[in-house]
């Protein structure tokens, strides 16, 4: 297992605690990156979302990749060797399909070797993105997909997520509906 996340965070906090400092976190999240990047010899990107949480989720697209992450992406390998390696860990819920493209092609010129690191969730353009790589590593309980395509509806103010494949489906349905009608429709007239 790629990490024990109760075991892990509890231990996480307690290693930020005991350095009763305003920047703990900061600090443990920083050892914890190098002590990665010791062991893999590469250079460790981190791409994670909060999505599980109730209120997280709620957030719908603002907690998806969009065109906005890749700016993120080019900073932490702006200055990356040609010929080298790159680690990404990732846990995401997913979104755009084209951020996801443009990210990964911006990945490729600047990296010869792309490994995705899996450790919880790797969903819809997230997984397309940890496809994209030479290597994948997961675990037992990391989880991919589905990739279904969504689409975003603002619904009074509501924001909805359907997948497009249903709406196409819909779409299809009332169609036929409005075919078989015409004849019918025309002879009233």
């Amino acid at each position: 297992m790629l990490v024990d996340m109760a075991t892990g965070w509890d231990a996480i906090v307690s290693e930020a605690n005991a350095l009763n400092k305003p920047d703990a976190f900061d600090i443990v999240r920083r050892r914890k990156i190098d002590a990665v990047q010791q062991i893999t010899r590469r250079h460790l990107v981190i791409y994670a979302i909060d999505f599980n949480r109730p209120l997280k989720a709620q957030l719908g697209n603002f907690s998806s990749i969009t065109l906005a992450d890749k700016l993120g992406f080019d900073e932490v390998t702006r200055n990356l060797a040609p010929d080298s390696g790159v680690d990404v860990l990732l846990h995401s819920p997913g979104g755009s399909a084209e951020a996801t493209e443009s990210i990964v092609e911006m990945l490729r010129t600047r990296c010869e070797h792309i490994r995705y690191i899996v450790p919880g969730e790797a969903k819809s353009a997230a997984t397309m993105m940890a496809m994209s790589g030479e290597q994948l590593v997961m675990d037992e309980q990391s989880e991919l997909g589905p990739t279904d395509p969504q689409m975003i509806i603002n619904r009074q103010g509501q924001i909805i997520q359907a997948p497009a494949q249903a709406i196409k489906d819909q779409f299809m349905m009332a169609q036929d509906e409005v075919t078989a009608c015409l004849p019918a429709c025309l002879a009233i007239e």
